[in-house]
């Protein structure tokens, strides 16, 4: 099991004691400044000069490397069950968990799912949806801003999402299938998001329920099919992928920005060019002097940075829609159906836990989700260069701050540099081992 102490956060800590007796009486301290004693993250200190905009990239540093931990021991936990699932490890038996281990368990799996399965598996996956923590960057934002002293708004759900803005958008909201309507059996004339009732037979990339002319992988206890269709589809076809629908829409119709059916939208799932109340999958930035805020024009600066900052390494995802779907082989008997159900309930269950943090570090790392891009700038690469971007200045560059905290600066700068770096290697080796696993569900 990777702990904390195998990865970036063992870099060489640090801590500055000052040991100038002018400022010490016999009862404690009587100059904070004199006495100010430097922390560091190996100690779990995140303040080091009392400035929030400073103090704040401790704090995401340290979130985010935690974050790193979260996902490396929940992959190593999920890929070991499975091992033991399907008999490459013993009960207790334990291993380090890297591309070549799971490569040797996708061979063990796909040996097993040849030996009860007629034909192939039919998954049926829908990617995870990420989305900023819009609650976090509205709080690193209003924190900074009262440590400048602003007249700082009372906090608002409305943000400027620079990315896809998901729900009503105070100005125009453009983009391809970006208008939301609610459809009860409507014609849709873009992508229909819910159920489509076909008005005739067609292909179905969802769950068939009706006639199958192909094979189903599974029927209701009337015979019907209810499952995924191998042939053309006659009924109803459920899928959480919007997709062209030749009949009746039930849930919501997904138009392009600009067609004449778009103006009666209450959604928008596009870009948005005013404030965005609802998810953002992708930058955002909080308002401030734009409503009020009374700031010199470096603070506005900081304090975005930091809510922007924010928001992207608190991201979050959903879980994906993930069903593995099959046809025994006639030759199959009762109990071993049985087992191998157990053994694939396990992999659809555990392989969707994988997936979604899966998303969530490509997102952090790499900036991108299922190919898209999700940021210019990854939330790891931006940090970093942040942190660097300060290390490189001089002392003098920091007029704001008590002269005997500037001695804690450098050091903070330089060990939150090292802490992330230490994890370079250990997120590709990670990385390596996840895009490995995405081939046993066939998502490669």
């Amino acid at each position: 099991m990777t702990t904390r102490s195998t990865w970036g956060r063992a870099a060489t800590g640090w801590c500055l004691a000052l040991t100038l007796g002018a400022g010490v009486g016999l009862t404690g301290c009587f100059n904070e400044d004199i006495c100010w004693k430097c922390t560091s993250l190996a100690e779990g200190g995140v303040s080091h000069i009392e400035q929030a905009w400073f103090d704040q990239l401790f704090v995401a540093t340290d979130r985010l490397t935690r974050t790193f931990d979260t996902i490396r021991a929940d992959f190593d936990a999920d890929a070991l069950a499975l091992a033991r699932t399907f008999g490459v490890l013993d009960p207790d038996e334990v291993a380090v968990v890297h591309a070549d281990f799971i490569r040797e368990l996708k061979l063990v799996v796909d040996a097993d799912i040849d030996a009860h399965v007629e034909g192939a598996l039919a998954v049926l996956y829908t990617p995870p949806r990420c989305k900023a923590d819009i609650p976090a960057a509205v709080d690193a934002q209003r924190t900074c801003e009262a440590s400048h002293e602003c007249d700082a708004p009372d906090l608002d759900v409305s943000v400027a999402c620079l990315g896809i803005c998901e729900g009503s958008c105070e100005g125009e909201c453009a983009g391809e299938r970006a208008c939301e309507l609610e459809s009860s059996g409507d014609a849709c004339d873009g992508l229909c998001a819910g159920s489509c009732a076909l008005a005739g037979a067609a292909a179905c990339a969802g769950t068939c329920r009706g006639a199958c002319s192909g094979v189903c992988t599974q029927r209701d206890q009337d015979g019907a099919c209810a499952g995924a269709c191998a042939g053309a589809c006659s009924g109803v076809c459920e899928s959480s992928t919007p997709a062209a629908c030749e009949g009746g829409c039930y849930g919501a119709c997904l138009v392009d920005a600009g067609s004449p059916s778009c103006a009666g939208a209450s959604r928008c799932r596009g870009a948005c060019d005013g404030l965005c109340a609802g998810v953002c999958r992708g930058p955002l930035r909080v308002p401030s002097e734009e409503v009020g805020v009374r700031c010199e024009q470096e603070a506005v600066e900081r304090c975005r940075g930091a809510s922007s900052m924010f928001g992207a390494l608190g991201l979050r995802c959903d879980p994906p829609a993930l069903d593995l779907q099959y046809v025994f082989k006639d030759s199959i008997d009762a109990s071993a159906r049985a087992a191998f159900a157990v053994r694939l309930g396990e992999l659809e269950r555990r392989g969707a836990a994988i997936v979604q943090a899966s998303a969530r570090l490509r997102a952090l790392v790499e900036g991108e989700l299922e190919g898209e891009p999700l940021y210019a700038t990854p939330p790891y690469v931006k940090l970093r260069a942040t942190l660097d971007e300060l290390r490189a200045r001089s002392l003098a560059e920091y007029p704001e701050i008590a002269k005997l905290r500037l001695r804690c600066i450098y050091p903070a700068l330089d060990e939150g540099s090292a802490v992330l770096l230490g994890y370079a290697l250990e997120l590709g080796v990670l990385r390596a081992a996840q895009d490995e696993f995405a081939g046993i569900l066939g998502l490669e």
